[in-house]
């Protein structure tokens, strides 16, 4: 039994195909988004639910990232916004990004481009690691094609805070 009917009714591109594919096999539940923005493995969703339209609406997110370089990040949110037309996927609400060292970065919006590979929170942010906090108001990542290096601007009541891992 199809799940979507009426869906031969439409011209659809082959990665909404392959999504159709996964619910008709998995159900909605823990829908898995892989290869979704662009083309490569380099972004990888699931989610507990999606949408279908344009852009693709995700609930219950976990994402895996892996940066040019193989850098490997998690992210978690409640909800995310992917839109394949401008390549450029927003999570949003209890935004949490943990990278291979565990250090940890908590927002409530991240937009992921994978045009660029760059990455923005225009809202506050608030970075752990073992023996430091950062907080600030907003945060961006540059990439100077120049040096071949990836800078991150953080911004706005900007604030680090190191603790002495030593015990007395």
């Amino acid at each position: 039994m199809l799940l979507f009917p009426n869906i031969s009714d439409r011209a659809l591109d082959e990665k909404t195909i392959k999504m159709i594919e996964v619910i008709q096999t998995r159900g909605v539940g823990e829908l898995e988004y892989f290869e979704l923005i662009d083309g490569s493995d380099n972004l990888k969703i699931s989610a507990s639910s999606a949408s279908l339209g344009e852009p693709h609406k995700l609930k219950d997110i976990a994402a895996k990232l892996v940066s040019e370089q193989g850098r490997e990040l998690t992210l978690t949110s409640d909800e995310a916004t992917v839109d394949r037309g401008s390549n450029i996927a927003s999570f949003n609400q209890n935004v949490i990004v943990t990278t291979a060292e565990d250090i940890k970065l908590y927002t409530d919006q991240l937009y992921v481009s994978a045009f660029d590979r760059s990455v923005e929170s225009p809202g506050k942010i608030i970075i752990k690691g073992a023996s430091w906090d950062l907080t600030a108001a907003s945060m961006q990542t540059h990439r100077d094609e120049q040096k071949g290096k990836e800078f991150v601007l953080f911004t706005g009541n900007v604030k680090l805070i190191y603790f002495s891992l030593k015990e007395n």
